[in-house]
């Protein structure tokens, strides 16, 4: 390999080894552009990650509620009314508390939580149809057909940092151009 070309007619020295400076500045715009792109991505991730393991602590609690309405007729005032049945509520550190109120669980992000999530609180709600049958809600997800939801929704945590499952349904565009269709 030559580094060094010499041209004797017009004594001029060629140096041929690395790269342009053109060339490192567009490996350089190139690495931010993809990090422009990534690092957002994976902030909203790690949010909605860590809602996810609060959903799964709370679905711990779920039966046991369950449980206790069938057998008295009524839901328990806070998650220790549950006695044996209670079950146990580990949850990692950036989950404050897991509590019962308002007809459902709460789930409340403590401060060192994702900072898109930090403080706020994911409401789980038991909605009950004239059956008596009962079903849970999960954040601002729409309430099933035939059933009523007793308490409102205290949750606040953005659409974009929540499971699908909690999210409100949007309808397809399919969807929005018949019910635009019906108007008529």
């Amino acid at each position: 390999m030559r580094l060094f070309e010499i041209n004797r007619n017009n004594l001029h020295v060629t140096c041929s080894m690395g790269f342009t400076l053109i060339e490192l500045l567009i490996v350089i715009i190139i690495i931010g552009t993809l990090a422009a792109i990534a690092i957002p991505s994976y902030c909203d991730y790690t949010a909605r990650s860590q809602v996810v393991d609060g959903l799964n602590v709370a679905s711990k609690a779920q039966q046991p509620i369950e449980r206790f309405w069938l057998e008295r007729g009524r839901f328990p005032d806070r998650l220790s009314d549950l006695g044996s049945s209670e079950p146990r509520l580990l949850a990692p550190g950036y989950i404050e508390i897991v509590e019962w109120i308002d007809g459902g669980i709460l789930i409340r992000m403590s401060k060192v939580a994702h900072r898109d999530v930090r403080g706020r609180a994911l409401h789980i709600r038991i909605a009950k149809n004239e059956q008596g049958e009962l079903t849970w809600v999960c954040g601002y997800a729409p309430i099933p057909d035939g059933y009523r939801v007793s308490y409102p929704n205290r949750t606040d945590i953005s659409n974009r940092n929540l499971p699908a499952s909690c999210k409100p349904e949007i309808p397809s565009k399919t969807a929005q151009k018949v019910a635009h269709s019906d108007v008529r």
